[in-house]
């Protein structure tokens, strides 16, 4: 089993259930700290060496059940570099991050094409500026050479 998730992990995004079972052992004014600990302490068993970031939707969900926190989370951990944030799976705030992400990514390709094009038109305005030069240079000959006759 934890072999399938790992692949699934390294496709970026990895859907689970987090079992919240062993902070029913503390009292429940703490019971809220424990398990953002819980969620971290899982997406870091699951993701190696990251970062960990839950999101509002999680925090808000325990902490409205402040005294009475589900006994499981779905949740979906994606990773992104080093860093990882934990979901509800089915929320609104990862499909909004996603698409988020999706027109940053966009816009960074657009301006590397941007760029990429950038030097081509530099180019082309500095061989204008020689050829503009070189004719002014001409034509400033030729007048010596009429003037000199």
């Amino acid at each position: 089993m934890e072999e399938k998730e790992r692949l699934k992990m390294k496709q970026n995004e990895f859907e689970s259930v987090i079992s919240l079972r062993k902070v029913f052992g503390f009292p429940k004014t703490k019971r809220t700290r424990k398990a953002i600990n819980e969620i971290k302490a899982f997406a870091l068993k699951h993701a190696k060496n990251v970062q960990v970031s839950i999101s509002e939707e999680v925090n808000r969900l325990l902490l409205e059940n402040s005294r009475n926190i589900p006994r499981k989370i779905n949740a979906v951990l994606v990773k992104n570099d080093k860093k990882v944030t934990v979901y509800l799976q089915g929320g609104k705030q990862l499909k909004e991050d996603q698409k988020r992400e999706a027109e940053e990514k966009k816009k960074k390709e657009q301006k590397e094409k941007e760029e990429k094009e950038k030097p081509k038109e530099e180019e082309t305005e500095q061989k204008e500026k020689l050829k503009d030069k070189k004719e002014k240079e001409k034509a400033a000959k030729s007048l010596e050479m009429q003037g000199r006759k």
